[in-house]
């Protein structure tokens, strides 16, 4: 589709993932499927289960490393860029 930009999940605690399995395969089948950031909105502990779910996929190499240093990128980026509109008060698009 040609989008380079950042791509952020839902809220991966609302029910509708319950049916993949634990909250750690969710996450890695939403990485998996591109998504840069994973957000988790009400409780820490589905996000730890996923950092650790995260981590073993790395590991094991079913998550690339190549592509976790592009979301990395991407992230820094769009970052940088939003830093930059504190200090240029003109509008431009991101």
């Amino acid at each position: 589709m040609g989008f380079s930009g950042l791509i952020l999940t839902d809220d991966l605690e609302m029910g509708a993932l319950r049916s993949l399995g634990t909250m750690g395969e969710a996450a890695v089948r939403a990485t998996e499927a591109g998504h840069d950031l994973l957000l988790f909105c009400s409780s820490l502990s589905p996000a730890r289960e996923s950092v650790t779910a995260l981590l073993d996929a790395y590991r094991s190499g079913r998550l690339s490393q190549a592509e976790l240093e592009e979301s990395a990128t991407r992230y820094a980026d769009l970052k940088r860029r939003f830093a930059s509109l504190r200090h240029d008060s003109s509008p431009r698009p991101l």
